[in-house]
């Protein structure tokens, strides 16, 4: 009897310690944890725009005569109230002495009648007449100094020179096209938009969209939507839709110049993704992550059935719940029932 209780005794013992062992060995386990989440798939959809300046003017003299200077270029930036075009002047410089000479013989031939009036030696039909003739000078005057003003043509706005259409020494007549002009600080981008997409936008499902221009694509810009056409294109289907830059590039947006513009709408459905690294294959081949939990954290075998790779992440068809804790890294080793303990709280967030 002494005996077996002897071997009874120091069996417990062994299995006590084993447990013991077991225990302590498996705390000493650490690993990297994450919370088996969704992946938002936004949907993109691709357009090509071309680049209109909404604020786009044709300068023209209102006046005749000869260009005698052009100082400008297509492409240009300009300033507002800088010189665009100017007219040989001359001759409306010689129009306006002219009239200023002839309204100072006026002023003076009234004042001299004036007086005589007075005196009562002067009818006064005749000093209206000369107060009528004054009057016309005056006016006369008036007109030959804004002649010399529209000599000049200037930038209405800060823009930018989009075409030149005459050279200096060629005479121009009044509404004849100088220069094309169109402002700098509206520049927008014009697409036309499939008829869904077009009620995507209407309905202001729009979550982001941006441009790269095909004269500099590695840059990209925000664009925000000005304006849909509200009848589509009878050929098309399409719709016609304006786009603003957010911000204006330092290089010169031509008239025309392409860009591609991208649209992100939300998804139609999400994923359960873990990181590929939770993945693990026993040795029939089938797929399995290590399951966990707060506090305790014991590890589960959970097998899982695994969908499509996306980057670092793959796909979760079934076996595992949104919001389970996996372990991410330091799951080679591990054995049912191991108690791990967490590098850091479990990583959590929906990624796109």
């Amino acid at each position: 009897m002494r005996i077996v209780a002897s071997l009874f005794i120091l069996i417990i013992t062994a299995c006590a310690e084993e447990s013991q062992e077991k225990e302590t060995n498996s705390t000493f386990r650490t690993a990297k944890l994450y919370i088996a989440n969704q992946l938002i798939e936004p949907k993109r959809h691709h357009l090509h725009a071309r680049v209109e300046n909404s604020d786009t003017v044709d300068l023209t003299f209102v006046i005749s005569g000869e260009i005698a200077s052009i100082p400008i270029f297509e492409g240009q930036k300009l300033k507002r109230d800088a010189m665009i075009a100017e007219l040989d002047a001359r001759d409306y410089e010689l129009a306006l002495d002219y009239a200023k000479s002839e309204h100072a013989l006026a002023t003076q031939e009234l004042s001299r009648l004036s007086k005589l009036y007075d005196m009562g030696t002067l009818p006064l039909s005749k000093l209206d007449a000369s107060k009528t003739r004054e009057e016309m000078l005056s006016i006369r005057v008036e007109q030959a100094e804004e002649a010399l003003k529209d000599c000049k043509i200037t930038a209405p706005f800060d823009g930018i020179v989009l075409h030149r259409f005459q050279e200096a020494h060629t005479s121009v007549a009044p509404g004849e096209p100088i220069a094309r002009f169109a402002s700098s600080n509206k520049v927008e981008l014009v697409a036309d938009v499939a008829e869904d997409l077009a009620a995507q936008i209407s309905s202001k499902r729009i979550t982001g969209a941006f441009a790269r221009f095909s004269a500099n694509p590695q840059l990209t810009w925000q664009l925000s939507i000005v304006e849909q056409r509200g009848e589509s294109n009878l050929a098309t289907q399409t719709y016609r839709t304006r786009f603003a830059l957010h911000e204006i590039p330092d290089w010169v947006l031509r008239q025309g110049m392409t860009a591609r513009i991208t649209l992100t709408l939300p998804s139609s459905f999400n994923r359960l993704v873990v990181p590929i690294g939770a993945l693990h294959t026993d040795p029939e081949g089938a797929f399995y992550v290590w399951v966990t939990s707060d506090p305790d954290f014991l590890v589960e075998k959970r097998l899982v059935k695994s969908g499509v790779v996306q980057r670092d992440l793959v796909e979760i068809k079934d076996g595992l719940n949104f919001g389970e804790i996996v372990v991410e890294t330091g799951g080679t080793m591990l054995q049912e029932g191991d108690r791990i303990t967490p590098l850091q709280p479990p990583t959590s967030k929906n990624i796109q």
